[in-house]
């Protein structure tokens, strides 16, 4: 347990400065604008009602049955003691965990390759993962503040939106904007092509290389 608190201090200690996570959030979107393909977004907007559907579902679909299963449920009041919870679903805080995990599009990496391991169309997926994580910033807010109406602990949305629009939407745009440059390209696909030099070990037990696609 002692290990595990010393372990948590350096976390404890940077979740002061609030800056840094908008830092770090800042250079994944901006790593996720380098390697982003438009031509791939392009094909896929060619089939223009499978992206749509799929976009509504990812960002909207889910959140709206999470909404609507768990706001049946008999939760317990917000900030209810824990000695005296009654209900079996516990808290009503847990339901604004769940709601959170539903109203978020899951990850590029895991929406590709889910999509790779049931042989699917893996340019349209990339596609809608990445569009859905960029307009899921702006969406997931809107969305919880709309369902979570009874919770107590309220949140500037519009405050909140512009915070993501310079951590989010302008690194995309930045890192759009470098591929301008020719050496840029270059040295994405050179990184790339180093750290996907994983090994894995196969049933008859020899080793092949495997490509990150993502």
């Amino acid at each position: 347990y002692q290990r595990r608190v010393r372990g948590a201090r350096p976390g404890a200690y940077l979740s002061q400065y609030s800056t840094i996570g908008y830092v770090l959030i800042g250079i994944i979107f901006l790593v996720l604008g380098l390697k982003l393909k438009t031509d791939e977004i392009k094909d896929a907007l060619r089939s223009g009602h499978v992206f749509l559907v799929g976009i509504i579902s990812s960002l909207f679909i889910t959140g709206v049955v999470a909404a609507g299963l768990t706001g049946e449920l008999p939760w317990d009041e917000p900030f209810t003691p824990v000695a005296n919870r009654t209900s079996m679903f516990g808290p009503y805080e847990f339901r604004i965990g769940v709601m959170l995990y539903y109203s978020v599009p899951c990850t590029i990496t895991a929406g590709i390759v889910l999509v790779q391991q049931a042989e699917g169309n893996l340019p349209m997926a990339g596609a809608i993962a990445t569009v859905a994580n960029v307009i899921g910033c702006y969406t997931t807010p809107i969305l919880l503040q709309l369902f979570l109406a009874k919770a107590e602990g309220k949140f500037d949305v519009a405050s909140v939106l512009l915070k993501l629009t310079f951590s989010i939407l302008m690194p995309v745009i930045v890192g759009k904007l470098l591929q301008c440059i020719p050496a840029v390209p270059k040295a994405v696909v050179s990184t790339q092509s180093t750290g996907a030099a994983a090994v894995t070990t196969q049933p008859n037990g020899h080793t092949a290389p495997v490509t990150d696609k993502v």
